[in-house]
């Protein structure tokens, strides 16, 4: 199995680069190598030029024991760089696992701040539908306690009708018992008293038809009211319909009219010209005898006949 680059590599390169008198770079360090990508020299040569003065002092201790052989130094060097390398590989691996168990709990943080999200935007719908509807029952209770007083007051007035006709009933009551009691010498009081109370229930009758009616003809006035409002509201909808048209029409009428002013103005230079013409002809000393300056005027004349008649109309 291939081995990939390490960060000995890199810095063995390096040094190779310098001790040849050259600037070590990341092109040169993989020209050198003839591999390695340039992500990877990146981050090694970085820890080459952090460690560059550590390496010069080792090379400067290098050279001032003359007793140790070359070769033992070199493989010195190399074996203490692949332990370090080694650690370093260690660090790595163990930085890997911890950056990916970080990863994943920064997969979890965001999952469970989007299930949240979510969470939140749907408690958001839920309030909002809750708003919607609460003020639809606002609506309703202000509707239902408006049909609730309309209704009491229709209580109230059956109420008085039904208290009216109890009072009377009673009264018949009562003149039924005197009806009995003086059943033989007051049978016609009787009888008037019971045609007083038929008459009587029958106003009754008549009040509560009437109250019954009254109750039909304000529904239907709230009707009414009600498709006068929207007939209301659909007629100023035509209005505004009909407002925009005009002003549309206003500015197309408008537009034509500036286009037919600047018609006329392109038509009226040619006959500015003409007259200007003219005029200098006019300024002009004459160089002919006397008869023939009129064969000339009419021959303005004529000129200008035609410039007359060519004149637009605006």
């Amino acid at each position: 199995m291939a081995r990939g680059l390490t960060e000995l590599d890199v810095h063995n390169a390096a040094d190779d680069l310098v001790a040849g008198g050259e600037r070590p770079t990341v092109e040169r360090i993989r020209a050198h190598l003839g591999t390695g990508s340039p992500n990877t020299v990146t981050r090694h040569l970085d820890t080459w030029w952090s460690s560059v003065g550590t390496r010069l002092r080792q090379r400067a201790r290098e050279a001032a024991q003359p007793d140790v052989p070359a070769a033992v130094l070199t493989l010195a060097q190399r074996c203490w760089a692949a332990a370090l390398e080694g650690a370093g590989e260690h660090a790595r691996a163990a930085l890997s696992t911890e950056q990916a168990a970080l990863e994943d709990e920064r997969d979890r943080l965001a999952a469970e701040r989007a299930s949240r999200a979510q969470e939140q935007q749907d408690m958001r719908v839920a309030l909002a539908a809750a708003t919607a509807a609460q003020t639809s029952i606002d609506l309703l209770r202000t509707q239902l306690a408006e049909a609730a007083a309309q209704a009491q007051e229709l209580r109230a007035q059956r109420d008085g009708a039904h208290a009216r006709q109890e009072r009377l009933e009673a009264q018949l009551a009562e003149l039924h018992q005197e009806k009995d009691q003086l059943q033989v010498t007051h049978q016609r009081e009787r009888q008037e008293w019971t045609e007083h109370a038929r008459s009587t229930e029958d106003r009754l009758n008549a009040e509560v038809d009437r109250l019954r009616i009254k109750a039909r003809q304000l529904t239907q006035q709230v009707h009414k009211h009600t498709q006068l409002a929207q007939h209301l509201r659909e007629r100023e909808q035509v209005q505004e319909q009909e407002r925009r048209q005009e002003q549309q029409a206003a500015a197309a009428a408008l537009t034509a009219q500036t286009l037919r002013a600047e018609q006329s103005a392109a038509q009226l230079a040619p006959l500015r010209e003409l007259v200007a013409t003219l005029q200098q002809a006019a300024r002009r000393p004459a160089t002919t005898g006397r008869t023939r300056k009129p064969r000339e005027t009419g021959a303005v004349a004529a000129t200008a006949r035609p410039a007359r008649r060519a004149r637009p109309r605006p």
